[in-house]
């Protein structure tokens, strides 16, 4: 049976080359865990069976599996910024191959370890979410190529106590956020803001089971923010001036995250403009008025 406690670290190591190899400092790999309490919010192999169906039959005759591929989702604290190498390459989203990592899953029963490793494991979204009064907390949703259990060679690459794991001294709580528009701070009043980046990438396949590799897709940088509202400054840059403009102006902003002894810090610079502005609670005694942004990125740097 399972309980607290009883979970493997929940861990990764890059890759080499997509499904190969990991990289080694020192001649071994290193395996990290993202952040502090980490979820595993999905774990999930697809096979992708195709039945198959005889004319004069109305139940399948069998069915035949496709493309092999899983999907993997992980939550944690933000604690620092290892988990960048998964996303940006020299803190930007670049053109060409995707990185790749191998990431270390399993539980301890009483009949023994059981361990799932996956391979070739590319994020295809991340989120930095902030929330009032709440850890600073990152979702990475995954895809891999293939997996491997507890009697691989991959498993005997992995030893729980070699891994990098954060202290608790790492952890950047809710009141470490400030999040710049155009020049003014808005954390003031500021309730959520929450940073998106989809389709960092799509596998591309053969012939064969796995896939071949990965490259990004159409990627789309959002920015979400919630604020007590004060001015209507946001409003007007929404609107596009006087009247309504085609082309509204990118916005220079951007979301950093630091500790009380303000070591280490992690930002985000970002060019932005208004999707759709709205306003919540207008009519309500006991709530502030609240000012929902949705923001487009056309620019994201990790700084």
């Amino acid at each position: 049976m399972t309980g607290a406690g009883s979970a493997l670290p929940v861990a990764f190591a890059m890759e080499d080359e997509f499904m190969g190899g990991l990289k080694e400092e020192d001649g071994e790999p290193t395996f990290v865990e993202p952040g502090i309490d980490p979820q595993v919010e999905e774990l999930d192999l697809q096979r992708q069976l195709e039945r198959v169906r005889r004319p004069d039959d109305p139940i399948p005759l069998t069915s035949l599996a496709q493309n092999l591929e899983g999907a993997a989702s992980v939550s944690f604290v933000l604690t620092d910024d290892n988990w960048h190498d998964l996303v940006f390459e020299d803190g930007l989203i670049e053109k060409g191959l995707r990185p790749s990592a191998r990431w270390h899953f399993g539980v301890d029963l009483i009949e023994g370890t059981v361990e799932r490793i996956t391979l070739g494991t590319v994020v295809t979204q991340v989120q930095i979410q902030y929330q009032q009064d709440q850890n600073v907390r990152v979702t990475l949703t995954m895809l891999y190529g293939d997996e491997v259990g507890g009697d691989s060679d991959e498993a005997n690459e992995f030893d729980p106590t070699d891994v990098e794991r954060p202290a608790k001294s790492d952890v950047f709580a809710s009141h470490s956020t400030s999040l710049e528009i155009d020049d003014a701070a808005v954390e003031t009043y500021l309730q959520s803001a929450g940073l998106t980046i989809s389709n960092l990438a799509r596998f591309r396949r053969g012939a064969g089971f796995h896939p071949v590799d990965a490259v990004p897709g159409a990627v789309e940088p959002d920015l979400s923010t919630n604020a007590t509202f004060t001015e209507s400054d946001r409003r007007d840059i929404a609107y596009g001036g006087s009247t309504p403009a085609t082309m509204l102006d990118e916005i220079d902003a951007t979301l950093e995250f630091d500790r009380d002894d303000g070591s280490d810090p992690i930002a985000y610079d970002l060019e932005v403009k208004p999707d759709n502005y709205a306003w919540n609670d207008l009519v309500q005694a006991d709530t502030d008025l609240g000012e929902d942004i949705n923001w487009h990125v056309s620019h994201v740097e990790a700084v």
